[in-house]
């Protein structure tokens, strides 16, 4: 949703006291414009401040040294609707854009507009970090956990808010958690204080519970190298009568190996010289002789999007690889069934770089047909590539 908004301004000559106080004071304030004689010289955005508050800077630069080219674009001769059509014409070319400075015929600034659906607004946050922490309920615990020790965090403070008091019943470990019953506090006391509101807080080492959940849900910190199995933890709460995991083995791991398994175990994923060499290349292409270029092209076509939802496919059809509805093809399913089997998933399961009739699913589909031809089995491929534990335990959930 594209939406007009008032265009915020601060002279070049002001502060960073003078911008954070602006950001705090105005809660829909997500971009400052940076004037000097009369003219706006660039941009500054609410992102921006807060990355480098979570890095540590102290903000002894220029106001200067924070601003960023501004996007600006002037559509003189066109109608009121035929404007709004082309800003969201722009939006959709120009994928990275966030927001526009819509210039007067003169050159001057007239309005600013936003992306409403890229730029999350902070009044949103709060809702926005409770669903994460419900999606989480299950690991939380244990991932919290992981990103304190991973930056060796301490001593915790936890603001006092309602989504403070939630996360810290939550908890099964408080011995080095601090939950504040005011506002008032020594702020070097603590490595990291956590809290809804930042208006409150005005040192580098506050994270707002929305940026952590939000790093938190995207298995920042790699899940799959903890020793305890988050996708079995997730999976006890559904108590699934039916389910089979299983985890599929890396090439070195497999002990009865075909002569190009051989020789890929052989070779570290490190081992970017022999990977790159002409034997290493002739063991890849070995396995795709089959195929032409094109055919190659299209197996590889798959796409995926990433967001506070999770990892999800992005609908392709071709002759080697179709996802519809986000789920991709199975062959040889039949048209009437009883029964199905669902399969979840990252990219081993999806299907990366085979085509439709190669996927494990597919396989699995041919093998129920022959056995149990009377029953009628359809498979399901839920798999996405780069999902993780959390993304496959949600899939299953829902």
């Amino acid at each position: 949703m594209i939406i007009k908004d008032k265009i915020r301004k601060l002279h070049c000559d002001s502060t960073i006291k003078d911008l954070l106080d602006l950001f705090r004071k105005d809660e829909k304030c997500e971009l400052v414009y940076l004037e000097e004689d009369d003219k706006i010289i660039g941009e500054i955005s609410y992102d921006k401040v807060e990355q480098l508050l979570e890095d540590g800077c102290c903000f002894k630069e220029e106001m200067k040294s924070l601003v960023q080219q501004p996007c600006t674009a002037n559509f003189t001769g066109f109608t009121e609707e035929e404007t709004e059509y082309e800003i969201v014409r722009k939006f959709i070319a120009e994928k990275e854009l966030r927001s526009l400075l819509v210039l007067q015929d003169d050159g001057t600034p007239h309005h600013f507009v936003v992306d409403e659906s890229r730029f999350q607004r902070k009044e949103n946050q709060n809702r926005i970090a409770i669903g994460y922490l419900e999606e989480l309920e299950i690991v939380f615990d244990s991932i919290f956990n992981v990103y304190l020790t991973y930056h060796n965090f301490e001593k915790i403070a936890f603001l006092p808010d309602e989504m403070s008091e939630q996360v810290y019943k939550m908890l099964s470990d408080t011995n080095r958690i601090v939950l504040l019953e005011n506002k008032k506090f020594q702020e070097s006391d603590f490595d990291i204080i956590l809290g809804a509101d930042k208006s409150c807080v005005k040192s580098s080492n506050f994270v707002s519970w929305y940026q952590l959940l939000v790093l938190l849900y995207d298995s920042f910190y790699n899940v799959y190298n903890k020793e305890d199995n988050m996708l079995t933890e997730a999976l006890k709460k559904i108590l699934p009568s039916n389910l089979c995991i299983l985890r599929c083995p890396m090439v070195m791991d497999i002990e009865q190996k075909t002569e190009r398994e051989s020789l890929l175990a052989m070779h570290t994923v490190q081992d970017k010289e022999w990977f790159q060499s002409e034997e290493g290349i002739q063991v890849f292409c070995d396995g795709l002789k089959e195929y032409a270029g094109e055919k190659i092209n299209e197996m590889m076509d798959f796409r995926f999007i990433g967001n506070h939802t999770g990892v999800h496919n992005i609908d392709v059809r071709n002759s080697m690889l179709n996802i519809i509805d986000g789920i991709r093809f199975t062959s040889d399913t039949p048209f009437l069934y009883n029964r199905t089997i669902h399969m979840f998933g990252p990219s081993t399961l999806f299907g990366v770089g085979v085509e439709d009739k190669h996927t494990i699913s597919s396989y699995v589909q041919r093998y129920v047909n022959q056995k149990f031809p009377e029953k009628k089995i359809r498979v399901v491929n839920h798999g996405v590539p780069r999902a993780d534990d959390i993304d496959i335990a949600r899939l299953i959930r829902s």
